[in-house]
């Protein structure tokens, strides 16, 4: 009978009398080594992650808000967008869900979702610097700033990103912290994206010096104090795919692109719309437009689909959208006046 480290076990023979038995010496030792190899064993992994943690300390900038990054690689080790304000850093000792419950502030923080997506994360958006006053910042306006970042490298073609957290500490340690301090801010709804690139694409250094480039142009144009089309085609630009039905990612594009190009006065609602945006998108012709806008009305009508043709649809639409989207940021101006 075997029971673990312990040496001993009671017993009651059949004159009820109480035995105990010890087992060899030998045995016993034997048994001790065994069993401190496997937890070592099991253990190793943990205390290395530990150790790796440690030892990027000195390489994490001092940031306020930290956002987890999925579905994206990352070959550099970091690119800044603004001098000591924003900036992306490649991780490579992401936690998993024991380091994310000794690190995390138990009565702030919803940890258990957080390590559902911990060791997935490939990269991290850093937010604020040293100086901020801790009094006057705001955490929406960072925030904010994150998801102007992970909205334009999508546009930029990374169509399977996903920011499920944000952290006060740098995903690379969160793994060393054991003191409970560590407060993690829900950001995107987890879901079932409806499509997937078989390869994850990596983030083109270009890619980010066009985001460095044009970063102001794109938060101007998305001020809802001078407009609401661009900001609102940009925000569907994001969460088109964040459904596992095909009919909502073609609305949710649509939504967009009628933002965009949409006006009141409209009768000819499809010949006035795939007019304004094939003069706006050259590449693409008047015809292809009313094509897909007829696709729009069949899924939101209700008519009968073919899912393996729909998803073509939509990826010609997510196009339209994106290259309407990229026109207006480096161009600087907007398709059409807003609403009045």
């Amino acid at each position: 009978m075997n029971i673990g480290l312990l040496s001993t076990f009671v017993y009651f023979n059949h004159e009820g009398l109480l035995n105990i038995m010890t087992n060899n010496k030998n045995d016993i030792d034997t048994q001790i080594s065994q069993r401190l190899r496997e937890i070592n064993k099991r253990l190793k992994p943990l205390i290395e992650r530990e150790e790796k943690a440690r030892e990027l300390f000195s390489k994490i900038p001092p940031a306020k808000l930290f956002v987890g990054v999925l579905g994206v690689n990352v070959k550099f080790d970091i690119f800044t967008i603004i001098d000591e304000f924003i900036a992306i850093r490649k991780i490579s000792n992401p936690p998993g869900i024991i380091h994310i419950c000794r690190a995390s502030n138990l009565s702030k923080s919803n940890y258990l979702s957080v390590s559902r997506y911990s060791h997935l994360i490939k990269a991290e958006i850093t937010l604020g610097c040293s100086s901020l006053n801790e009094d006057k910042m705001n955490y929406k306006s960072l925030l904010d700033c994150a998801w102007h970042f992970a909205v334009l490298l999508k546009l930029k073609g990374c169509d399977s990103i996903f920011c499920p957290f944000a952290a006060s500490s740098s995903w690379d340690i969160i793994s060393s912290i054991s003191d409970n301090s560590v407060i993690f801010y829900e950001l995107d709804t987890p879901s079932r994206q409806i499509i997937t690139p078989s390869v994850i694409k990596n983030i083109k250094l270009e890619d980010l010096n066009w985001i460095k480039s044009n970063w102001f142009s794109a938060y101007e144009l998305r001020d809802k104090n001078i407009s609401n089309r661009f900001g609102l085609a940009l925000k569907y630009m994001y969460i088109w795919n964040h459904t596992q039905d095909p009919r909502i990612a073609i609305l949710n594009l649509w939504v967009g692109l009628e933002a965009l190009f949409g006006v009141r006065s409209d009768r000819k609602v499809k010949e006035a719309l795939a007019q304004r945006i094939s003069d706006w998108v050259l590449s693409v012709s008047k015809d292809k437009v009313k094509h897909l806008y007829e696709r729009r009305c069949d899924a939101v009508h209700g008519r009968q689909i073919n899912e393996e043709d729909f998803i073509k649809y939509i990826k010609e639409t997510e196009k339209l959208l994106r290259l309407s989207l990229l026109k207006c940021i480096e161009e600087k101006r907007r398709t059409i006046d807003d609403w009045k």
